[in-house]
């Protein structure tokens, strides 16, 4: 498992942090033999295993998924169970089952909300009786004094605080201290362990003297019940192999070492080359211990020189070459006039080398046998000392340019600014990025609702468990801590019933490219997601790809601005080409306009003189409105009466229809008794009844009536 330093990993060398969390564990087998325990946040599982061989049974959670498997791959107990859980809504159900809970540098990492409520779970869990150990940071030592700025904490308690934070839920609170100091100790060689009296020694004023009471509390750690607490014993942890003191004594001689490596030893060397090119097989060193030299090297024994290099020395240096010569097997002096050399800054003899491999090197000609090279030369400055007069020219030469440079515009400037932070980043450390994700419930971001993840690749996939937040309004994910380009491959929330919900819509404080690429010209990136449509958000899944980081992030921005501002020079060009082209024929353009202006100007006279008559026939054709109007009037009025005359017509036509009618009724019934008399009249019946028609016919007229017929 990797070291992230938010978890204590037994493989770690640092007997400090190894003392501080054992002997907490060792402590708590105290109170466990026999018993049911929890672990609440147990990390990599070491303790939880060591309760193990004293309980009855041990349950340890913690919310890392990675680490509750690596746990329980390397520690296997029958009595002994890891799970995933969060210390703030832990996966156990009822209450009453735990004789003991601890939970060591746990409740530090979260925030204050979530701190009561861990307190609620722990009550909930524990028997009557049961007993809470738990420990924390002394926040006056471990953060005011000692200036610990640990990224993971989010809430740290002074002392006092602690003490009345766990009084309010547990009747009897007994708060220990822990620190680790050097120590001797006095055993009864026969027994395992004892009662033992501590006596206190301190430094002062250069030298020891007893004290009291000056043992400084770097940790708290508590024991909690409702129950009564027995006598608190106080505990001693013995390192039998001594590890901090052999590491302090590696250190110490490890430093030594690096000490002596530093100590310079100075040597100048002659390298022989016999045709075959030059090594340390052929070469000759002298060590130098002044600054007057006169280095004589016998070469007798090499045969067939071709050429000779010498170094003057293995570090930088600033020397006064007063002469070379060789001396043939004749005793013969030959003054060597031509040579080579990579110095820095020669002043007639005077060079100086801004290398700790000076060189000057030289042929051998019309010399047959070489029997030794004697060197002449002053050395003025050697290795710190040159360096310091190397920066002092270079100085001097920037100074110079420095003043050239003023007179330069805002461009030279900008370059200048960018060559001293690049300048700046030689000294500065590798980059730690990390990732971190905000939570907003309604008030806001803050650093005390976010989570911090480390990067550690270039393909992350980065789960963050936000089941402790409830009413989480929106999520802002940092990626990383500094500039950045990269391919959010997707964003998936799971609510409360593991339903997985795809993020499709972002908002971010940088650049969107295709594919879901995007670049950060800031180091603090951010992506902004509304989550209100999801109900009770459990987790939060990314996948991504860091495509570049940090400085890398930077160039590719510097390149896009400078290809867009390439694009946009060249388009204001063509515009620029496009203006000039059309100032050429402004003047013809402006000519034209004269000409016409003129022909304007005149066909401006001709108008008015046409408005004039349009104003004479507009007063004739209002007069002849006026006419119109009247006879338009008088129209309506005649419209109107025959309008009148036309409802009369209309109603007496009406009248005529039903008259019309009523007679064709009339013919209709008259045509009908006339058919009916002539079928009477050609009856027999009327004819035989003609005699007695004949006679009543002749009463009725002597009575004086009208006749049938």
């Amino acid at each position: 498992m990797k070291y992230t330093g938010e978890r204590y990993l037994t493989n770690l060398d640092s007997p400090e942090t190894s003392y501080e969390h054992w002997h907490r564990y060792l402590y708590s087998t105290l109170f466990c033999k026999d018993k049911i325990v929890l672990d609440a946040a147990c990390g990599e599982g070491y303790g939880s295993y060591l309760l193990s061989e004293y309980s009855k049974k041990v349950v340890a959670i913690d919310i890392d998924h990675d680490v509750i498997k690596f746990a329980s791959r390397k520690y296997m107990n029958n009595n002994l169970e890891f799970i995933v859980g969060n210390v703030n809504n832990i996966p156990i159900k009822g209450k009453n089952i735990f004789d003991l809970i601890v939970s060591f540098e746990t409740i530090e990492h979260i925030n204050e909300k979530n701190q009561i409520t861990l307190l609620t779970e722990v009550k909930r869990l524990l028997k009557p009786g049961g007993v809470l150990i738990i420990s924390t940071p002394n926040k006056s030592l471990y953060t005011d004094v000692l200036k610990n700025k640990n990224r993971f904490h989010v809430k740290e308690f002074y002392l006092s605080e602690f003490s009345d934070f766990l009084r309010k839920y547990f009747k009897n609170v007994k708060v220990m201290g822990q620190k680790i100091y050097s120590s001797s100790y006095i055993w009864d060689k026969d027994k395992d362990h004892g009662d033992f009296v501590e006596f206190e020694l301190t430094y002062k004023n250069n030298r020891f003297l007893p004290s009291k009471n000056e043992k400084k509390n770097l940790y708290a750690i508590a024991v909690c019940s409702d129950g009564k607490l027995d006598k608190i014993q106080h505990s001693l942890l013995v390192d039998t192999s001594d590890r901090l003191t052999n590491v302090r004594d590696e250190c110490i001689a490890k430093l030594h070492n690096e000490i002596s490596k530093m100590e310079t030893h100075y040597a100048a060397q002659l390298f022989i080359d016999t045709g075959k090119g030059t090594s340390e097989e052929q070469s000759i060193i002298k060590e130098i211990s002044g600054k007057e030299k006169e280095l004589e090297f016998d070469v007798a024994s090499y045969e067939g020189i071709e050429a000779l290099r010498f170094d003057p020395l293995n570090d930088m240096v600033r020397l006064k070459l007063e002469e070379i010569v060789i001396i043939d097997d004749k005793n013969k002096e030959h003054r060597v006039l031509e040579y080579t050399s990579n110095y820095s800054y020669r002043r007639d003899k005077d060079y100086t080398y801004e290398t700790n491999d000076p060189i000057i090197s030289f042929k051998i000609k019309g010399i047959d046998n070489a029997n030794k090279i004697i060197i002449r030369l002053k050395y003025l400055l050697l290795g710190d000392e040159a360096k310091t007069y190397i920066l002092t020219k270079k100085n001097e030469e920037i100074s110079k340019r420095l003043d050239e440079f003023r007179l330069k515009e805002a461009v030279l400037r900008e370059r200048d600014s960018i060559i001293n932070m690049l300048n700046n980043k030689v000294y500065e450390s590798e980059p730690h990025y990390v990732a971190q994700l905000f939570i907003d419930t309604g008030k806001g971001m803050s650093e005390s609702q976010s989570i911090i993840k480390e990067v550690s690749g270039q393909e992350e996939e980065f789960e963050f468990d936000i089941s402790e937040y409830s009413g989480i309004e929106r999520l802002r994910f940092d990626p990383v801590n500094d500039y950045l380009r990269l391919w959010l491959k997707e964003c998936i929330v799971v609510d409360g019933k593991g339903m997985k919900h795809r993020i499709k819509e972002y908002q971010t404080n940088g650049f969107s490219e295709k594919e879901s690429y995007y670049w950060f010209e800031t180091n603090d990136p951010a992506i902004y997601l509304d989550v209100r449509g999801i109900n009770n958000p459990r987790k939060i899944i990314f996948q991504l790809k860091y495509v570049l980081l940090g400085d890398e992030a930077k160039t590719y921005i510097l390149t896009k601005k400078n290809e867009e501002i390439s694009k946009r020079l060249d388009e204001f060009r063509l515009k620029e080409a496009e203006l000039q082209e059309k100032d050429l024929t402004i003047a013809d353009l402006n000519k034209e306009i004269s000409t016409k202006e003129a022909e304007l100007q005149e066909r401006d006279s001709t108008i008015e003189a046409v408005n004039k008559e349009i104003s004479t026939k507009e007063a004739e054709l209002q007069e002849r409105d006026s006419t119109i109007e009247a006879l338009n009037k008088e129209i309506s009025t005649k419209e109107a009466e025959l309008q009148k005359k036309d409802s009369i017509i209309a109603i007496l036509n009406e009248e005529k229809r039903q008259q019309l009618i009523k007679l064709e009724s009339l013919q209709r019934q008259l045509e009908t008794e006339r058919l009916l008399k002539e079928k009477v009249l050609n009856s027999k019946s009327w004819k035989f009844t003609a005699p007695l028609r004949w006679i009543y016919n002749k009463v009725k007229k002597i009575k004086g009536n009208v006749d049938l017929k």
